[in-house]
């Protein structure tokens, strides 16, 4: 027997797709069917999530710490037939009231428990009593299912696939319109024929030079190249958006199955969080999947990329060497986290700038500006806070 658990409302349902409440469950005397909780979502049957404890136990009362009948530990079948049930009967109760308790709990969820009251009658039947008498079963025989002339009995599949069988058993002559050979001996078809073929194909068909193909690119397969951040269309447009003056490259690369090491334009960090690299358009790792020189300008993989593997890789947070829009908004750079991305914005007046050659970053007294963005590009946090640049993510921010 089957009950119905909504996990949701925490209790007791008619059916999977029914929402009305079960209010109570009669049962019988050593009832040899066994109990099975479903669980059900949405009205949807579900299974539980990986990990999920339950308790399934039949319960004389709410306090009770000895069980009437207990489910194995994790499982969700109650088996009634009980030594401890059948001795809840040794006074001869007409009924025996209980509770069916359920408890379950996820990963890192609290306990949940959803209970339904139960009545077990103590009605039993023993032996042969009251076994039904036997009724004919109907069912029609061989004969009457290839003969099809009879209309009282039913058919099972077996006799079904009988009659199929028999029916199928026709002369091939006295089949109307089938092809001159079967099967069809072989044979060809001009493309027109093919209704399914693509129209490019037929149009093209026979083949052409590659010399007369129009609007084909100048190189193929296409060359290694670069793109700024406004062509690169899947590039979080926070990004572009608050680094004016930045130079953020993409360099495109292809795999020959043995090298491990590829040049990339625009490193100015060997940390590998500030290059995105995919390979085939899958997102990688960083330290994991590769690592990053700046000396070399290049990233190495853990492993050769197949022959053939487009290697796509983003150089961020990169230096300015020219002033952006705003004056004082000298360097830009960025950082995965949790949440999505943080970005450093360093504010430095004119006259505390570094003389030349002396890099700008070196100057002890920034004002940072942190923001910290979700993979949507919204807003979640900004902080500032006074110090040397180069230790920008671990000064006091507020």
């Amino acid at each position: 027997m089957k009950l119905y658990l909504d996990i949701k409302a925490r209790r007791f349902v008619k059916s999977a797709a029914s929402n009305v409440a079960l209010q109570t469950l009669v049962l019988k005397r050593r009832d040899s069917v066994p109990l099975e909780v479903v669980f059900v979502e949405n009205g949807v049957a579900v299974s539980p999530a990986a990990g999920t404890a339950t308790t399934v136990a039949l319960k004389s009362s709410f306090a009770a710490a000895n069980f009437l009948a207990l489910a194995s530990p994790g499982q969700t079948i109650l088996d009634l037939n009980t030594v401890p049930l059948e001795a809840a009967f040794a006074s001869s109760p007409a009924v025996v009231t209980a509770l069916l308790e359920v408890r379950w709990t996820a990963t890192g969820e609290a306990l949940r428990t959803a209970t339904l009251p139960v009545e077990v009658q103590n009605s039993v039947i023993l032996g042969t009593e009251a076994t039904p008498i036997a009724l004919p079963d109907g069912k029609a025989t061989q004969a009457q299912a290839e003969a099809g002339t009879d209309n009282s009995a039913w058919m099972t599949p077996l006799r079904t696939a009988q009659a199929i069988l028999r029916l199928a058993a026709t002369s091939w002559s006295s089949i109307t319109g089938k092809p001159t050979d079967f099967p069809a001996s072989p044979h060809t078809h001009p493309a027109a024929q093919i209704t399914d073929f693509a129209a490019a194909v037929v149009a093209v068909s026979p083949p052409v030079a590659w010399s007369n193909l129009t609007g084909k690119p100048a190189t193929f397969p296409a060359t290694a190249h670069t793109h700024a951040a406004t062509d690169i269309t899947g590039l979080s447009a926070f990004i572009v958006a608050s680094a004016p003056g930045l130079q953020i490259n993409t360099t495109v690369r292809v795999g020959n199955g043995t090298s491990v090491t590829f040049p990339i334009d625009g490193l100015v960090s060997s940390d590998p969080e500030h290059v995105l690299v995919a390979l085939n358009g899958v997102t990688q790792t960083p330290v994991t999947d590769y690592t990053v020189s700046e000396a070399s300008g290049t990233i190495t993989f853990d492993a050769a990329p197949a022959v053939g593997t487009q290697i796509a890789a983003t150089a961020l947070g990169l230096r300015s060497v020219q002033p952006p829009i705003d004056p004082t908004l000298y360097l830009f750079a960025f950082a995965t986290s949790t949440d999505g991305l943080t970005a450093y914005s360093g504010r430095l007046l004119n006259a505390n700038r570094p003389a030349l050659p002396a890099l700008p970053e070196t100057a002890p007294a920034w004002t940072v500006r942190r923001s910290t963005t979700d993979a949507a590009g919204r807003v979640l946090a900004v902080a500032t806070a006074t110090g040397s640049w180069l230790n920008r993510e671990t000064l006091a921010y507020a």
